[in-house]
């Protein structure tokens, strides 16, 4: 048995590492938050996290879309577009182009696994 699965966790809650998908029941504070954004989900409204660095806005944003895919449904890719102050529209765009390749490139090695 693991050091924090004798109190009930599957993992470290004082890691500094985002939550993953096998780590959801360790996201317990901002339940006010995490209301907000599945209300405007449920109308199919865009949300941004946005935040300081260090804050938690990874973990915010995985507890969301694994708790939504927990439920079967899909809001958001499988990547997040980081984005930081002072940076120009190129950078931006050259951002979220390089998210939307890297997501692409993933779904057809999936697509071509799923063939073999």
């Amino acid at each position: 048995m693991g050091t924090f699965e004798r109190w009930g966790l599957k993992d470290n809650p004082y890691t500094t590492e985002p939550i993953h998908e096998g780590t959801l029941d360790l996201f317990v504070a901002r339940k006010q938050q995490r209301n907000l954004c599945n209300s405007a989900l449920e109308s199919k409204s865009i949300i941004v996290i946005e935040g300081n660095r260090g804050v938690g806005t990874t973990s915010m944003g995985n507890f969301v879309r694994f708790a939504k895919k927990q439920d079967r449904i899909s809001y958001s890719p499988d990547s997040e577009v980081p984005v930081s102050p002072g940076w120009n529209c190129e950078i931006l765009l050259a951002n979220v182009l390089s998210s939307l390749i890297w997501s692409l490139e993933k779904e057809k090695d999936k697509c071509c696994q799923d063939t073999s």
